[in-house]
């Protein structure tokens, strides 16, 4: 929010503090995460992610990993294929449903598969020949 003041007079001083403590409380903010994949699945819905000669981008889901600034890491089959101006629609996005002004929003696009435990090659379901 911008908050005209004068440092020679003081003038508009009194009236700085209340933006500070609204930008303070957005910055620390938590959203749960159903109602954040609410708001995924509207966006997705109205802006599919793009498509760069392979199959379709699915956005799975994203929770809130972090505050100080609002962190959202959003999982998805293709994350190399989400390019800046889809980000910048996601934060848009957010800021419109949750209300987030005057502060930062992290981004992350991660696999799903980065998320498995590093355990070595899967292992078949069938059973070995008796």
């Amino acid at each position: 929010p911008l908050v005209r003041t004068s440092a020679t007079d003081g003038a508009g001083v009194e009236r700085l503090f209340r933006p500070i403590e609204q930008v303070a409380e957005q910055f620390g903010r938590q959203i749960q995460t159903a109602d954040l994949n609410r708001v995924v699945q509207a966006a997705l819905l109205h802006f599919a992610p793009p498509a760069k000669g392979r199959p379709a981008t699915r956005t799975y889901y994203g929770p809130q990993v972090g505050q100080r600034p609002p962190t959202f890491r959003f999982f998805t089959n293709h994350p190399q294929q989400i390019d800046e101006a889809y980000t910048r629609f996601f934060e848009n996005q957010l800021r419109f449903h949750f209300g987030i002004k005057g502060t930062q929003i992290r981004i992350q696009w991660r696999s799903r598969r980065s998320n498995e435990p590093a355990a070595g090659p899967r292992r078949s379901r069938r059973r070995a020949p008796a």
